[in-house]
């Protein structure tokens, strides 16, 4: 038997000596995405949560559809398996915009323009063809 509580789902384990023991297993939100994988998943959800996106100006589907290519300037590849643009210009962005492409590894372009975002750090961005960080309040940059 699977007993579900909240977000977590405890599966019973049976021992050699007879006793069973329940083990939590924690389920969260990019365990449930349909097309990208996990880590990408992951690494939108750390973009959104680090960089205001409460307070952003349109987030459609950011951390409620289980289809990350629908969400609101997320562009996917043809066969919706890999997030290849992020385009967020206007948006109401701020903070220090981080971002690591071995989560995000055919990112190909990135509009961030129009924002608050006071910092850019990124690294492994070999795959970025676009950036615009135009008309941001930046006091520090950072990549390779």
């Amino acid at each position: 038997m699977t007993v579900t509580s909240g977000s977590q789902t405890t599966d019973p384990i049976a021992c050699s000596a007879g006793v069973t023991v329940s083990l939590p297993i924690v389920i969260t939100f990019c365990d449930t995405v349909t097309d990208v994988s996990k880590s990408e998943c992951e690494a939108l959800m750390d973009i959104y949560d680090t960089n205001g996106g409460t307070d952003w100006t349109a987030d459609t589907g950011w951390g409620t559809s289980t289809t990350v290519c629908s969400w609101f300037g997320v562009t996917c590849d043809a066969g919706e398996d890999h997030v290849t643009f992020l385009d967020l210009p206007n948006n109401n962005m701020s903070g220090a915009f981080g971002l690591s492409q071995g989560n995000l590894n055919v990112l190909s372009g990135l509009d961030l323009s129009g924002n608050n975002l006071s910092s850019f750090i990124g690294t492994r961005m070999s795959a970025l063809a676009s950036l615009d960080l135009s008309n941001n309040q930046l006091t520090s940059f950072s990549g390779s």
